[in-house]
């Protein structure tokens, strides 16, 4: 391999090192930062991800409520294609 090769990965490796370093330390404390500001009186368990229909979403949150069925839970949805015409509507 050529001796620039190795130079260039060198200088990569001695600069973007500290800047990683520096990088997770600010999201690491961003991250308790923002833990510590959302503390919600109840657990909370999301189901969801950037992934469209399709995916198993519906089912797995039935199975969750029907696990959880004696703790009385509630699930709340943003309303994709809801017929609902006001929001916050109550839907058994």
């Amino acid at each position: 391999m050529d001796p620039m090769v190795y130079k260039l990965r060198d200088f990569f490796w001695i600069v973007l090192l500290p800047v990683s370093w520096v990088y997770s330390a600010v999201a690491s404390w961003m991250i308790r930062w923002k833990s510590s500001q959302d503390q919600l009186a109840v657990p909370v368990i999301s189901v969801g991800n950037l992934s469209s229909g399709g995916t198993g979403k519906t089912p797995l949150v039935i199975e969750v409520a029907q696990h959880f069925s004696k703790l009385n839970p509630a699930i709340l949805s943003r309303g994709y294609k809801s017929q609902s015409s006001r929001r916050g509507a109550h839907v058994d």
